[in-house]
């Protein structure tokens, strides 16, 4: 029985590796969005649509990173309003142990 080859995954070669795939998704998402726009808008003029493709591609990621930064900044505030209405509470509750 032969043991399955399993090919070194170095930090470099890894590395290497990722950014290969990445390139690889890149291509793939910017002839896909090329594709579209070719058949919906560009079809008198087909050749632009790559350009527009191109930004379209780095508008994605982009966009994806503001709306997460958003997301994590609003329930950052939220954390912060259930912290500080915790707080609150056991304050009042502390105090009126005392009181009563």
């Amino acid at each position: 029985m032969s043991t399955p080859n399993i090919p070194n995954l170095s930090s470099s070669n890894l590395a290497s590796t990722v950014i290969h795939y990445l390139v690889v998704f890149y291509d793939y998402l910017v002839n896909g969005i090329a594709h579209f726009l070719q058949v919906t808008i560009f079809t008198q003029d087909p050749t632009i649509a790559t350009e527009y493709a191109s930004l379209i591609a780095w508008l994605i990621p982009l966009t994806a990173i503001y709306l997460i930064l958003s997301f994590m900044t609003a329930l950052k505030k939220i954390i912060g309003y259930f912290l500080l209405a915790g707080w609150g509470f056991l304050l009042i509750m502390l105090i009126l142990a005392k009181v009563g």
